[in-house]
């Protein structure tokens, strides 16, 4: 009898094992977490559907919902020498997730695992959700002016205004992609 009970036990162990390492391998990509957690439970009619758009924001397929995230996560970026990070405290996408007062979705909240891995999204750089091409090959990360790619990730570095050297009463700032002398 003592050995029967062991089996089942042993399967439960590893069915609690695997379902905690497919958990892990999720992959942080703006494909996945489109398809698996904004279209389930944000792409509602009621909600950010291509019918309703709510806050302008729709986010039923990838290509629909990568244009939001941009938005979403634009301020949140950064850079460490070339690599483009992201601070998740610091993107609209993150916060609406875990503010208290109307967090979203309204009508259930995500999963902490969810949440989770649109952190780690945002914090790896949100990759192939960083710019818009079709805004112009240039495009302004902080005060760098960086390529952006046909994948939506920010490419090259063009030039860093704050190497530029200022005239008397001003200095340079990235706008539109491009370094530009500001007054003071």
């Amino acid at each position: 009898m003592v050995a029967t009970m062991r089996y089942p036990m042993a399967l439960a162990v590893l069915g609690i094992a695997a379902c905690a390492e497919e958990e892990y391998q999720r992959p942080r990509t703006v494909e996945y977490i489109t398809e698996a957690i904004l279209i389930p439970s944000c792409a509602a009619a009621q909600c950010h559907s291509d019918f309703k758009q709510a806050e302008g924001l729709s986010f039923t397929t990838v290509d629909v919902a990568r244009q939001g995230i941009i938005d979403m996560v634009s301020g949140s970026l950064t850079t460490s020498g070339q690599d483009v990070i992201g601070i998740p405290e610091n993107a609209q996408f993150f916060q609406v997730l875990v503010r208290t007062v109307d967090r979203m979705p309204y009508d259930q909240p995500l999963a902490n695992a969810d949440i989770d891995l649109i952190r780690e999204f945002i914090e790896i750089g949100a990759p192939h959700a960083q710019c818009r091409p079709s805004d112009g090959e240039l495009q302004c990360l902080g005060e760098k002016v960086y390529t952006c790619n046909a994948e939506f990730n920010f490419g090259e570095l063009v030039q860093d205004c704050a190497q530029l050297q200022p005239g008397v009463g001003f200095e340079y700032r990235c706008l539109s992609g491009a370094c530009v002398e500001v007054a003071l």
